[in-house]
């Protein structure tokens, strides 16, 4: 059973990953803003290894503190950065404090949490696997009008991911990311849902569960490190 830090665990990809992941067995502790939400999802939650899942309300731009003291006093040795902030305007109509939230949850949270996790990791020199994991986006990779500063986000944050795997790969710890197409979660606009049917291959949105069996591929194979895993639909 592994004991897992979520934050954005409250909705979407990250609350799927909750759910689907406390089926097999796991323990997850969950980090949103709503509390309502939070909530909801640990009632959905299974327990059928008697794990007890719980949760902590915090922002992960500004309660870093919360959270540092969280992972101090918990066991956690998988870490998932799922919450996120999308951008649907062109650059000269983003504002100055959209330009920091999206910059400030995608990469500096990520950051700030993989340091915390690790600095801690690397005190208690457990010969256990731990984990890192990151949700990224295909558009790190794939010029959309609209979405320049998540993708330069997302961008920097696979960057991150792979020189922060050659750092801490000795100690026993693995650093990697998913990079979901468009998925079927309510963070994507209609007009994205649009742009996909008729961009994709496969002419149809990820389930939220397709994403998630790219994480559980990261999470159990031990030998996956510095990987973006591409989940698309060909585009």
């Amino acid at each position: 059973m592994r004991r897992i830090l979520i934050t954005g665990g409250s909705s979407g990809i990250g609350k799927r990953i909750a759910q689907l992941w406390s089926q097999q067995g796991h323990q997850c502790h969950l980090v949103s803003r709503s509390e309502e939400r939070l909530q909801e999802t640990i009632r959905s939650l299974s327990n059928i290894q008697g794990q007890f899942h719980k949760y902590t309300v915090a922002d992960v731009c500004t309660d870093m503190n919360s959270i540092s003291n969280l992972v101090e006093k918990e066991t956690f040795d998988t870490v998932v950065h799922a919450a996120g902030v999308t951008q649907s305007s062109l650059l000269v109509r983003t504002s100055e404090n959209e330009v920091d939230n999206i910059i400030n949850t995608n990469l500096l949270a990520p950051m700030k949490l993989s340091k915390i996790a690790v600095s801690i990791w690397l005190r208690q020199r457990s010969p256990k696997d731990r984990l890192i994991l990151f949700l990224s986006s295909r558009l790190a990779n794939y010029s959309l009008p609209g979405t320049s500063v998540y993708a330069a986000s997302k961008v920097a944050l696979e960057t991150f991911t792979k020189v922060l795997a050659t750092e801490v790969a000795a100690r026993g710890i693995r650093v990697n990311a998913v990079a979901p197409g468009y998925t079927d979660t309510s963070m994507l606009n209609e007009q994205m849902r649009q742009i996909a049917k008729q961009r994709v291959p496969l002419k149809r949105l990820a389930s939220t569960d397709e994403v998630v069996d790219a994480c559980t591929f990261l999470l159990k194979n031990s030998y996956a490190t510095g990987t973006i895993l591409p989940i698309n639909g060909g585009l």
